[in-house]
């Protein structure tokens, strides 16, 4: 899977949203306490977040002043099937047939994470779909599968 770009809003330093393209790879350059760090803290949310293992809490990781809204974090990947990829496509495929309205799978896509006032970080594919009702209970099982083992 390839990072094709991040978004990050509301994340420690970082309070507008910044889009960061990493088509062509990431260097990071800027002043003290600028947010360099803060975007390899994204990145690493982005792979450790379902577990919360770097500890997330919005009272330390929000931008400071923002009462309103919350830490989100976005990620445009990429991938080719018929390769090193093709786990993923499957774990993808399984959880778009629990949609009402199945999306044609293509080979780029998002990832939402955000992080609710509530702390409980939610990873989130397609936005904005209703899950079949025989599905719910199959989908929360799913949940626990790691998408992110790359």
């Amino acid at each position: 899977m390839k990072l094709e770009n991040l978004r990050i809003k509301n994340f420690r330093t970082i309070g507008a949203d910044q889009t960061i393209d990493l088509n062509k790879g990431l260097t990071i350059v800027g002043p003290n306490s600028s947010g360099k760090t803060n975007i390899l803290k994204a990145i690493e949310m982005l792979f450790t977040g379902f577990e919360n293992k770097l500890g997330y809490e919005a009272k330390k990781d929000k931008t400071f002043g923002v009462t309103t809204g919350q830490t989100t974090l976005t990620v445009a990947f990429s991938g080719i099937r018929g390769s090193s990829d093709d786990d993923f496509f499957d774990l993808y495929q399984e959880l778009n047939e629990m949609l009402v309205e199945p999306k044609t799978i293509i080979e780029k896509f998002n990832l939402y994470l955000s992080f609710p006032n509530s702390e409980n970080p939610k990873y989130v594919f397609f936005t904005n779909e209703k899950k079949k009702l025989i599905q719910q209970k199959h989908f929360q099982e799913f949940k626990g599968k790691q998408l992110l083992y790359y």
